[in-house]
């Protein structure tokens, strides 16, 4: 028997068309016959649209599942164009997922996959709480490097990550 594949995505009503066209990407490219179980951090998405997206998900034999987003938290975030609330809400995982659901795999609302999610999902994350890649896009960049240093308080010469896309042990989160 296949172990369920857990993928997160949040979204807000601007962005729940995203999540369908993400979420047929991931089904179009399953390879076997993986069970694939997908959490929508639900920033207010209208029940229409709840609806369209829980179709998509019946016509790929997937789950679906949407958790509102927690209102207590994140309420006073900086938000931009193209920054929403929906966008912090991987830092409250741990505590926003039930917690039967141990490793999952997060993944913003616009991007595509285009191979099979388990090559992701099979990653030994080796007793680290996130699996990340370096953002190469902003290391190389003299200008952004400066611009995380002043926004973020990034020192000169250290990393920085795409949170885009993590594989999370969220018992490990959970314990540290």
């Amino acid at each position: 028997m296949n172990e369920m594949i857990n993928i997160v995505l949040c979204s807000d009503d601007n962005y729940a068309q995203h999540v369908a066209v993400t979420i047929a990407s991931i089904m179009t490219n399953v390879k076997t016959n993986e069970k694939i179980s997908f959490f929508i951090i639900n920033d207010n998405i209208s029940v229409d649209k709840i609806k369209k997206l829980e179709k998509t998900v019946l016509n790929f034999n997937a789950e679906i599942n949407f958790i509102n987003a927690p209102e207590e938290k994140f309420s006073n975030v900086y938000l931009s164009g193209h920054v929403s609330r929906a966008a912090y809400f991987r830092l409250a995982l741990p505590d926003i997922l039930p917690e039967y659901v141990y490793k999952v795999i997060y993944l913003d609302v616009d991007l595509l996959v285009l191979d099979d999610i388990k090559e992701l999902w099979q990653y030994d994350l080796k007793q680290f709480p996130i699996a990340a890649v370096e953002d190469y896009g902003i290391m190389a960049s003299h200008r952004l490097c400066k611009q995380k240093q002043q926004a973020i308080g990034l020192p000169v010469g250290e990393k920085y990550f795409n949170s885009g896309v993590l594989i999370i042990d969220l018992n490990k989160w959970r314990q540290e």
